[in-house]
């Protein structure tokens, strides 16, 4: 693939990521000011977006990476940058899932854990949309 149909791609993926992000801030919102029937909806809902982007990841991986590296200039160093924010990132879905996944776990975590997820899942898609995609 290209960049421009990869970085396609990567918007189209960012675009169904932040109504994934629009719909958990809205069950996280409705739970906090008292609606507990939304409980499993939110959990339900955040693993939904944890298999999204960890699906998005692999494909950054295997198509944004290359095209990154073959760049004549930064190209391995902006490389190397998504590969390390990919791990962490990860590390940070596996946590995530497995907090998900506890039964016993209070919702009113999960809320808060998944709002600071989506804030930095936010955050990283307007930083690479802006940085590494503009190209």
């Amino acid at each position: 693939m290209d960049f421009h149909t990869v970085r396609a791609r990567i918007l189209d993926d960012h675009a169904r990521l932040r109504e994934g992000l629009a719909a958990i801030e809205s069950l996280a919102e409705q739970f906090e000011k008292g609606g507990a029937d939304v409980g499993n909806e939110l959990r339900d809902q955040g693993i939904a977006l944890c298999e999204l982007f960890a699906s998005h990841l692999s494909f950054e991986d295997a198509q944004l990476t290359p095209l990154l590296r073959a760049l004549p200039r930064n190209g391995n160093e902006l490389a190397e940058r998504l590969v390390r924010e990919h791990r962490e990132q990860r590390e940070l879905l596996s946590f995530l899932v497995g907090r998900l996944g506890e039964e016993s776990r209070p919702t009113s975590l999960i809320a808060r854990e998944l709002t600071g997820f989506c804030e930095h899942l936010r955050l990283d898609m307007e930083h690479e949309e802006t940085s590494v995609l503009r190209r």
